[in-house]
């Protein structure tokens, strides 16, 4: 545990950073794993706190120690979800998913690099599926779509109206025929009982011919004074002529009564055709406007959807910009951890090299006290010599 180090921003650190991580070497392929990680998920972190306007992690207004706080916080669970509270933007689920992944707690379930990251926004930025969105048809027709929403709007506009069209097309076309087939029926019942009128009016005609010629003959007859059985004969003819006529003349009235009663049920029969003619006109007529009210509701449909799409692509170059910042400012901060690292292994050396002066020191001293505790035992020793200190007494 004494060689792990806890070094970064608190807030935008990854759950194993904040664990502690020993000194990683770039040069090597796994230290280097693990600092591509530790990127993508700082990564994450500063776009989540561009977006939702607040950094994933806080310490609590009465927190003694802050970053000790932050720093417990990111150990033991993931933020609040991207798009709880009330963002700075509209911020889609497909969005949200991309955060998620850059700052999984698991370093293998990220971003395996910052490129491919920014490819996923990129693909969220033309409408194209991102690397979660597999295996989602429905999610890739919807974002076809909308790549394609004009040309669709217009392909559905125009089948609409040929739909439209056609249909009303039929319903005329039929309504003419209808039309056109009773006028031809009408015209033949208005010609047969025109036929009628006339052979009623030949039969009258011949019956007052006969009535006529009988009572010409019945004044023949008066004047003469003469009853024949010839005058008898053409009399009885006469009558029979009539009565022939009259019953050829009842048997027309007849014919052409019962003509006009079947012409005039046909008739009616013709008018409920043309009043169900119109009510099929009417209907579609409304069906039409149905029709065309759709159409507008879905061109208004249309068009509040490419207002949205608008927003949202205006919020998606805000948020590249925001991320282009972050960046910038993520590599600004880089280099000044570069420039910390490089102090401090200039302070380290320093502190190696006062530690050998001092160490240099600390040896002198060693030998001048070993030289000094040589010398008074050197005194000691002459001191306790009787003939050096009987010479050393008499000395002047």
């Amino acid at each position: 545990r004494g060689r792990l180090r806890i070094a970064g921003t608190p807030i935008y650190m990854a759950p194993e950073q904040a664990r502690g991580l020993p000194a990683l070497d770039p040069a090597d392929r796994g230290d280097r794993r693990v600092l591509v990680g530790l990127d993508v998920y700082g990564l994450g972190a500063t776009l989540y706190a561009a977006l939702a306007g607040r950094p994933p992690y806080a310490p609590a207004p009465d927190s003694p120690d802050p970053v000790l706080d932050v720093l417990a916080q990111v150990r033991l669970g993931a933020p609040a979800p991207l798009r709880s509270g009330r963002p700075r933007f509209p911020i889609s689920r497909r969005l949200a998913r991309v955060v998620e992944r850059a700052m999984a707690r698991d370093p293998a379930a990220r971003y395996p690099s910052a490129a491919e990251l920014a490819d996923d926004l990129r693909r969220l930025l033309v409408h194209l599926p991102a690397s979660r969105d597999a295996g989602r048809p429905l999610l890739a027709a919807g974002l076809a779509l909308r790549r394609s929403w004009r040309s669709v709007s217009a392909g559905l506009a125009v089948a609409v109206m040929l739909l439209a069209t056609g249909a009303s097309a039929r319903v005329v076309s039929g309504a003419r025929l209808d039309v056109e087939r009773a006028r031809t029926e009408a015209a033949a019942a208005r010609a047969r009982s025109l036929e009628a009128r006339a052979e009623t009016e030949r039969a009258l005609a011949e019956a007052e011919r006969a009535r006529e010629e009988a009572e010409r003959a019945r004044e023949e007859a008066d004047r003469a004074g003469l009853i024949s059985a010839r005058a008898l004969e053409d009399e009885r003819a006469a009558h029979l002529a009539r009565a022939r006529s009259e019953a050829a003349a009842r048997g027309a009235a007849a014919r052409a009564a019962a003509e006009l009663d079947r012409l005039r049920a046909r008739g009616e029969e013709l008018e409920a055709a043309l009043a169900e003619v119109e009510e099929r006109l009417a209907a579609a007529r409304r069906e039409g406007e149905e029709l065309a009210g759709e159409l507008e509701a879905e061109r208004a449909a249309l068009d509040a959807s490419r207002e949205e799409l608008l927003i949202e692509i205006a919020a998606h170059e805000q948020t590249a910009g925001l991320l282009s910042e972050a960046l910038v400012a993520r590599a600004g901060l880089e280099r000044r951890l570069d420039g910390e690292r490089a102090a401090r292994r200039r302070a380290e050396a320093r502190s190696a090299e006062e530690r050998a002066r001092r160490e240099d020191a600390e040896l002198a001293l060693a030998r001048e006290i070993e030289a000094r505790e040589d010398a008074e035992r050197l005194l000691s020793q002459r001191l306790a010599d009787p003939a050096t200190g009987g010479e050393q007494g008499g000395a002047p």
